[in-house]
């Protein structure tokens, strides 16, 4: 699949501020559905949905990992970083948390 963009407002947004994906043609792919959408790393990207839980969706929009954290970033070799009551984990692409020491 070709890259996905993240848009907002103008162009691809609603009034409401919705997020969503739009492709190098600047068609949308993902719809407007995330109150934040960052770009796409290692096939996922960590989106914030309208209730303001994090998680991850594929290039196809399908939830990859749950919906149930309070911030999610971009996955870097092969790990991203996830706010989870109140504590800092790792998560790996099947969704396993590794506490991160501090």
């Amino acid at each position: 699949m070709g890259s996905l963009f993240f848009s907002r407002r103008p162009g691809h947004g609603n009034e409401r501020g919705e997020c969503g994906y739009v492709d190098t043609t600047g068609k949308l792919v993902i719809p407007m559905q995330y109150s934040n959408a960052p770009s796409f790393a290692e096939g996922l990207a960590p989106v914030c949905n309208m209730k303001g839980h994090w998680g991850y969706i594929d290039h196809n929009s399908n939830e990859a990992i749950p919906f149930k954290y309070s911030y999610a970033s971009a996955f870097l070799d092969g790990y991203g970083k996830v706010l989870f009551n109140s504590k800092w984990y790792n998560v790996d692409k099947s969704g396993t948390l590794t506490k991160i020491d501090e």
